[in-house]
């Protein structure tokens, strides 16, 4: 009877030192998997991005992007899953640094995208960059993470005419 009581206790004393690690191990578990789903999303929203933007019927705007057949923050958002996307349109150049670019101002905690054309500037461009810049919510560490992906497509009138000749 002894025996079985002195069992018990044993078992209560090994759980209490094994359990805290055993949790720890599986809470960073999880957390770098909700880290590595954000990554896919942002990747995914760039790729979906960049696709919008070479059928996109004019950049020459000198403000902002046209947004037809559909926005590129519309599309990257369905692409993006569980991250949030932000949806201010691509008007934001920078005249002086960059005059090829688009961008959105960051606003809270979302995804902003940057556009970048190549080539022949806004109003032509050979080659279109689009990226995705998120910052993900501290998650028991990498208070500086950040997450950013492109992806690069010429427009869809120079993939015709490519194909053509």
């Amino acid at each position: 009877m002894r025996r079985t009581v002195r069992t018990r206790g044993q078992s209560l004393v090994e759980f209490s030192l094994v359990a805290p690690i055993f949790f720890a191990m599986l809470t960073g578990l999880i957390g770098v998997g909700w880290l590595y789903f954000q990554s896919v999303a942002v990747a995914n929203a760039a790729r979906a991005g960049a696709r919008e933007a070479t059928i996109e019927t004019s950049y020459a705007n000198p403000t902002c992007e046209s947004g037809k057949p559909d926005s590129i923050e519309h599309v990257a958002q369905l692409s993006a899953n569980i991250v949030q996307v932000d949806q201010n349109p691509l008007c934001a150049t920078h005249p002086v640094t960059n005059p090829n670019e688009l961008f959105q101002v960051p606003s809270g905690n979302t995804a902003t995208i940057t556009l970048t054309a190549h080539g022949g500037g806004l109003s032509s461009p050979t080659l279109i960059t689009v990226t995705v810049t998120y910052y993900p919510l501290p998650f028991l560490f990498g208070r500086n993470l950040k997450f950013e992906s492109s992806s690069t497509l010429p427009p869809e009138a120079n993939r015709n005419a490519q194909t053509k000749t």
